[in-house]
């Protein structure tokens, strides 16, 4: 099947060209991957926090990621 662009197939999420330009922001497939991850990883994440953890769980889970981030934002 053939997409809008005649060197793309309907499959494909860009162009032959290459990324979409969006407003100067060039948008890869990595990037469009990488947002779905992340929405699907706070939507579940949310769920999982509200319904089956205890405050407990969800409180020293926050710490690790955050000492985590402090550590990385360190290294860099």
């Amino acid at each position: 099947m053939r997409g809008i662009y005649p060197d793309t197939n309907l499959l494909d999420i860009w162009p032959a060209e290459g990324p979409l330009l969006i407003s100067g922001l060039h948008v890869t497939n990595l990037m469009a991957v990488s947002i779905l991850v992340v929405i699907a990883g706070g939507f579940l994440g949310s769920s999982l926090g509200s319904r089956l953890f205890p405050a407990r769980v969800v409180k020293y889970t926050l710490v690790a990621v955050l000492l985590f981030a402090s550590f990385k934002l360190l290294m860099t």
